[in-house]
């Protein structure tokens, strides 16, 4: 089954999700944090859709992992073709071009900090490219038999997402330097 994955499948069904998750949660907060030291002077994360609503997401693309190295898993032919994950490629790509010309728009270029500008144009992109190609897997196609347990937490960690993205939203904490710089600069 697993030489007929393409892209994230592949990636999920070949090595442990879960280690995966891991990896990629750690990878996306010391690239934030580090980031930030780096370019600002300081390491802050203050948005809880970024360090929290992330843990999430990547919780639903580790329970898909998991699902694809079921072995009576039988996916459709368009969720596996490599056709479908080079346009959700693209898509993603496209969309982080847009987040990160909006980001410029909205701040200018010289205001723009880096780390938000790499996160707007690399790990956005990456994470609607994942979440695309592994959501599917869990819950969009109910001809798998999938335990009804993942389908349930897969759809309570989207709501987790959902929710801190829109206290991130009510609060400003999406801007995070503005936001840093109003509540935690005297």
């Amino acid at each position: 089954m697993t030489s007929e994955l393409f892209g994230s499948h592949r990636l999920f069904a070949t090595m442990n999700p879960w280690v995966l998750g891991v990896v990629l949660y750690f990878g996306v907060n010391a690239f934030v944090l580090l980031g930030r030291k780096i370019f600002e002077g300081r390491a802050y994360n203050v948005a809880y859709s970024s360090w929290l609503g992330s843990a999430a997401l990547i919780g639903c693309m580790s329970i898909a992992g998991h699902v694809l190295h079921r072995p009576d898993l039988a996916l459709p032919a368009w969720l596996t073709s490599s056709m479908y994950h080079q346009i959700v490629a693209g898509v993603s790509i496209v969309i982080g071009i847009c987040m990160g010309a909006l980001a410029i728009y909205q701040t200018t270029w010289a205001k723009s900090q880096w780390v938000d500008l790499a996160f707007n144009f690399v790990i956005a992109p990456l994470f609607v490219y994942l979440l695309a190609t592994l959501l599917p897997v869990t819950n969009l196609y109910l001809g798998v038999n999938v335990p009804t347990i993942y389908k349930t937490m897969t759809i309570v960690l989207l709501m987790l997402y959902g929710v801190t993205a829109i206290i991130d939203i009510r609060t400003g904490r999406l801007h995070q330097p503005e936001w840093v710089a109003a509540h935690l600069d005297n």
